[in-house]
C-alpha cells in the first residue's frame, strides 16, 4: 500500500510542472511580414531580415548612421523609425536592455502618429521578445494591444499568429480558459489564409487545453481533425501526437483497451518511451480490474503482455544516449503528458459511493501485488546479473594479461628507438658547434650595428626631449594667461556685482546719519520715535547688503584658490544662478553695449549636490562666457531673422538669449547652457575640446577653457556634450553624478 501512495504522490508533483508541446515555428521575420502583408512595406528594413552577414552588417550601419543624424534633426517620425530598425537588431543579437529601450522610444512616438501598423508591429516584437525569455505575463501586455491593432488593419495573417502565441502563453500560465479561447481565434485564422501546417499545429495545441479543461468531446472532435491533416502533410510526430492525446482522453475515461490500440498506432508512426509507458500503465490498470473481477484468463493475457512491454522498455532505457536537448525534449513531453492526465480536480468534486470505494481499494490491491511480482523478478534478475559480472571479470583478467604483453613488447621497440636516437643526436651535437662557430660571428656583426644605430637614437632623443621641453614651458605660460583672462572676467563681474550691495549700505548709512542729526532738534516724543525706527529699518539694510557682499567676496576667494579643492554638498540651482549674474557682469563690464535675454529653468527637486564648488563654478562661468561671446559676434553680424521665429512680426531683429537650465535624467544631475549664437561648424566639432584650439582672434583666447572645463567634469565622474547647428544654437549639458 505504501509503495502505491508514492506513485500516486509521484504523479501529481508531476503533473503540477509546466507543460510544453511542440508550437509554432514563426519569428520576428515572420510577425514583421504579417503586419507588412496587411498593406505597404512597413517600418522595418527587409536587408534585416537577410540571412547574408554581408548585408546584415552594412544595413545596421546604416540604421545607426541615420539614428543619430534623426537625434540632431529632431525629426520624430525618422527617430521612430530608425528606434525600430535598431530595436529589431537588437533583438536579433538578443540583447534584451537594448531591444526594450529602442522599442520603448519608437512606440512613444507612434502612439503620437496615429499608426496602428507600425504601433501594432512594435508591440508584437516586444511581446515576442518577452515571450522567448517565458515570461509571459509581460507577453500578454504587449501582444493584447497588437491583437487589436493587427485586426484594426484587417490583417488576418497578424491576428492568427498573435492570437497563437496569446493562447500559448495563457497554457503556459495555466489559464485554459482563455487559452482555448485564443487558440479557436487562431485556429480559424490560418484556415482561412489557407496556411494548413500552422492551422494544424494549432488545433494540436487547442485539444490540449480542451482536455486538461475537460472538454473531451470537443478535444476529440479536433483531434480527428488534426490527426487527418498531420497524415496530409507527412508529419509522422505530429501524427503521433494526436494519436497519443486521443488515447489519453480514453485512458481518462477508464476505456483502457480502446487507448492502448490509440497508443499503439502512435509508436507505429514516432517511438516515444512516455507513449511505452502510458501503454505499460493501461495494462496495468487491465490487469488489476480483471483480477477484481476474477477473470484469471484475461488477468494472465494482461500480465504478459505488460511484461513484454516492460522488458523492451528497459532494454530502450538501457541501450539509448541522449542529447541534452533530447533530454528536455522528452522531460517537457512527460509534464504535458502528466497534466493530460491530471483529474484530481474532477475527483476532487466527485461524491463516491461506499460502493466505488470498496472497488478502488481492491483495485489499488491487485496493483500492489503486481508490483510484489515485479520485485521478484527483479530479484531474479539481479543474481543473473551476479553470474554475467564474474563472467566479465575473467575477460577483463585476460584482457588485462594481453595488455601487459603487448606493452613488453612496446617496450623492446622503445629501446631501438632510443639508440637511433643516440646515433642522430652525436650527428646533431656536431651540426650545432658548426652552426654556433657560424652563429658568433654574425652575433659580434649584428652587435656593431646596433650599437651605431643607438649612438644615433641618442642624439635624435636628447634633440627631441629639448623640444618637448620648450613645448612644455609655453604650454604652462598658455595655461597661466588663460587663468589670469578667467580670473579677470570673473574680477570685473564680482566688481559689478558687489556694486550694488555697496550702493545700498553707502546710502542708507548717509540716510541713518541725517535722521540722527534730525532726531537731535526734535521735541516730540512720538516723532523721535518714528525716526529711530527709521534709523534702526536702515540699518537692518546695511547688515543685509552687507552680508550680501560678504558672500561675493567669499565666493571670490573661493575661486580664485590655487590647492585641491574637496567635494561639498552645494545647493546647485542657487551656485549656477549666481554663477551667471557673475558671467553677465563680467561680460558687460567688458562690453557695456551688450544686452542678452537669460532664461533660466532649474528643476526644484534638485537640492544639494556633492562637488568641488570653485571647480564647476569655473566651468559654468567658462561655458557661460562662450555662450555671451557667440551671442554677441551673431548680434554684431547684422543678422535679420524671419518674421515667423519673433514674437513681434515686425521685429526681425536678431536677439541674443541664453537659456540655463538643471534636470534629473536616468538617475544623474544634467545642466543644459545654450544660447542662440553663431553655432560651431561640423567640421570642427570634434576637436573644440582639444587643448590650444580655439576659433576666437588672436589675443582673446588661449584654446585651454574648453579643454579644462571637460577634464574638470572628467575628474567628476561626469560627462560634458554638445550639440550644434550654425546660426541657430549650440548647447553644452554637463552630466553629474547625483
Amino acid at each position: 500500500m505504501k509503495n502505491c501512495i508514492y506513485i500516486v504522490v509521484f504523479l501529481l508533483s508531476v503533473a503540477t510542472a509546466n507543460a510544453q508541446s511542440s508550437f509554432l515555428s514563426f519569428d520576428e521575420d515572420d510577425i514583421v511580414n504579417a503586419f507588412d502583408d496587411a498593406g505597404n512595406k512597413g517600418v522595418i528594413d527587409h536587408q534585416l531580415m537577410n540571412n547574408e552577414k554581408k548585408a546584415f552588417d552594412k544595413a545596421v550601419k546604416t540604421h545607426e548612421k541615420n539614428f543619430q543624424s534623426a537625434q540632431r534633426s529632431s525629426n520624430k517620425i525618422s527617430l521612430a523609425i530608425e528606434a525600430s530598425n535598431l530595436g529589431f537588431i537588437s533583438l536579433k543579437k538578443n540583447d534584451i536592455t537594448n531591444t526594450l529601450q529602442y522599442f520603448e522610444q519608437a512606440l512613444t512616438i507612434f502612439k503620437t502618429t496615429n499608426s496602428p501598423r507600425n504601433e501594432g508591429l512594435i508591440y508584437a516584437l516586444t511581446g515576442y521578445l518577452y515571450y522567448k525569455q517565458k515570461s509571459d505575463k509581460d507577453a500578454l501586455d504587449y501582444f493584447l494591444p497588437a491583437l487589436k491593432d493587427a485586426q484594426a488593419i484587417n490583417s488576418t495573417k497578424a491576428v492568427a499568429i498573435l492570437s497563437a502565441y496569446i493562447g500559448k502563453s495563457y497554457e503556459r500560465l495555466k489559464d485554459d480558459g482563455d487559452a482555448i479561447s485564443s487558440y479557436n481565434e487562431a485556429f480559424a485564422g490560418f484556415k482561412k489564409i489557407g496556411d494548413k501546417k500552422s492551422a494544424a499545429i494549432v488545433c494540436l495545441s487547442l485539444s490540449e487545453s480542451e482536455i486538461k479543461f475537460d472538454s473531451n468531446d470537443k478535444a476529440l472532435s479536433h483531434l480527428n481533425e488534426c490527426t487527418a491533416a498531420f497524415e496530409d502533410l507527412r508529419d509522422p510526430e505530429n501524427v503521433a501526437k494526436s494519436l497519443r492525446n486521443t488515447g489519453i482522453i480514453y485512458f481518462k475515461n477508464e476505456q483502457y483497451e480502446n487507448a492502448i490500440d490509440y497508443f499503439n498506432r502512435s509508436l507505429k508512426k514516432f517511438s516515444s518511451s512516455n507513449v511505452s509507458k502510458l501503454k505499460l500503465d493501461a495494462y496495468s490498470k487491465l490487469s488489476a480490474a480483471n483480477a477484481v473481477a476474477k477473470n484469471n484468463l484475461k488477468v494472465q493475457l494482461y500480465n504478459n503482455l505488460y511484461l513484454q512491454v516492460k522488458d523492451s522498455l528497459d532494454k530502450s532505457e538501457k541501450t539509448k544516449s541522449l542529447t541534452g536537448k533530447q533530454l528536455l525534449t522528452e522531460q517537457e513531453e512527460k509534464n504535458l503528458i502528466a497534466d493530460l492526465l491530471n483529474n484530481e480536480k474532477k475527483i476532487m468534486n466527485q461524491k463516491l459511493s461506499q460502493k466505488e470505494i470498496e472497488y478502488n481499494k481492491k483495485i489499488t490491491e491487485a496493483q500492489i501485488e503486481q508490483l510484489k511480482k515485479e520485485q521478484t523478478i527483479a530479484q531474479l534478475s539481479d543474481t543473473i546479473k551476479v553470474f554475467e559480472g564474474d563472467k566479465q571479470s575473467r575477460e577483463f583478467r585476460i584482457q588485462q594479461l594481453l595488455t601487459e604483453k603487448a606493452q613488453q613488447e612496446l617496450a623492446l621497440s622503445q629501446q631501438k628507438v632510443e639508440l637511433k636516437e643516440k646515433e642522430l643526436t652525436i650527428n646533431m651535437q656536431r651540426n650545432l658547434r658548426n652552426l654556433f662557430l657560424c652563429g658568433i660571428f654574425f652575433v659580434a656583426a649584428f652587435t656593431g650595428l646596433l650599437y651605431y644605430r643607438y649612438r644615433e637614437k641618442k642624439k635624435l632623443n636628447t634633440a627631441l626631449n629639448k623640444a618637448l621641453n620648450d613645448l612644455k614651458a609655453t604650454q604652462t605660460q598658455l595655461i597661466q594667461s588663460e587663468k589670469m583672462a578667467s580670473l579677470g572676467q570673473l574680477t570685473a563681474g564680482i566688481a559689478h556685482e558687489i556694486q550694488n550691495p555697496l550702493n545700498f549700505v553707502n546710502n542708507f548709512s548717509e540716510l541713518s546719519a541725517e535722521l540722527i542729526d534730525e532726531a537731535k532738534t526734535i521735541t516730540d516724543e512720538e516723532e523721535k520715535t518714528q525716526v529711530i525706527q527709521n534709523v534702526k529699518a536702515n540699518l537692518e539694510k546695511i547688515v543685509h547688503h552687507g552680508k550680501r557682499a560678504d558672500r561675493i567676496v567669499k565666493g571670490m576667494l573661493l575661486h580664485s584658490r590655487e590647492q585641491k579643492g574637496e567635494l561639498v554638498s552645494v545647493m546647485l540651482n542657487q551656485m549656477i544662478d549666481e554663477a551667471a549674474t557673475i558671467a553677465y557682469h563680467g561680460m558687460r563690464a567688458k562690453n557695456s553695449d551688450f544686452q542678452c535675454a537669460i532664461n533660466k529653468n532649474f528643476d526644484p527637486k534638485i537640492n544639494k549636490v556633492n562637488l568641488i564648488p570653485q571647480d564647476i563654478n569655473r566651468v559654468i562661468i567658462n561655458l557661460l562666457n562662450n555662450a555671451f561671446y557667440a551671442a554677441r559676434e551673431k548680434s554684431l553680424s547684422g543678422v535679420q531673422l524671419p518674421s515667423n521665429e519673433n514674437e513681434n512680426q515686425n521685429d526681425s531683429r536678431y536677439k541674443p538669449t541664453v537659456s540655463i537650465s538643471t534636470f534629473i535624467k536616468n538617475g544623474r544631475v544634467n545642466i543644459s547652457i545654450k544660447d542662440n549664437g553663431s553655432g560651431i561648424p561640423n567640421e570642427i566639432t570634434d576637436k573644440i575640446f582639444n587643448p590650444f584650439f580655439t576659433t576666437k582672434p588672436p589675443g582673446q583666447g588661449t584654446g585651454l577653457g574648453l579643454s579644462l572645463s571637460y577634464d574638470i567634469i572628467n575628474a567628476h565622474g561626469g560627462s560634458l556634450n554638445v550639440s550644434s547647428v550654425v546660426n541657430e544654437f549650440t548647447e553644452f549639458i554637463i552630466s553629474l553624478p547625483a
